[in-house]
């Protein structure tokens, strides 16, 4: 499947992967579809969504790539925070988080090459800085912080990271 054939089978399941709700997200039947559908997507079509120009196809291919644990796809993501969009940063970090820590790429292999503080209202540097502190060696837990943009909070991204590859029976 093509990256948008990808992206217009899941619906509206975008939209609850704003500011997830995990246990209502395991009842949902756009969510259940977006298990089974990462499950068989090739990871250069996750790559795609995860480099697309809309938020909405990012934090899908993120969820879609935690749930294949294609932690390798963490530069793609961390390329993604030097062209943001909006909703997608929090769960970009999110992920980049969930990368580190379960995937364990290196911390200096998450970092964007650079990017500009204030963006979306400092939403890019809350995102790194909260990859920075929670990948600290004397860190144990991921922050329960919001975003100053859209007041997403990355601990509960990170735990939807986290659990997505284990979530129901894989066929």
């Amino acid at each position: 499947m093509t990256a948008k054939e990808i992206f217009d089978s899941t619906g509206d399941v975008y939209l609850s992967l704003i500011h997830p709700e995990i246990n209502s997200l395991l009842g949902s039947e756009e969510f259940t579809s977006l298990l089974r559908l990462a499950d068989t997507a090739a990871e250069q079509s996750v790559a795609e969504l995860i480099y697309s120009h809309d938020w909405r196809e990012r934090i899908v291919g993120f969820a879609i790539a935690a749930r294949k644990r294609s932690w390798n796809l963490a530069r793609a993501v961390s390329d993604s925070l030097l062209d943001p969009r909006g909703i997608a940063i929090v769960p970009a970090g999110a992920f980049l988080i969930t990368s580190g820590r379960v995937g364990k790429i290196p911390l200096d292999d998450l970092l964007p090459a650079t990017h500009d503080p204030d963006v979306f209202d400092g939403e890019v540097a809350f995102a790194i800085d909260c990859l920075k502190r929670s990948l600290s060696a004397k860190r144990t837990s991921v922050p329960s912080e919001t975003g100053p943009n859209y007041g997403q909070n990355i601990q509960v991204h990170t735990k939807l990271h986290v659990m997505l590859p284990a979530i129901g029976d894989r066929d």
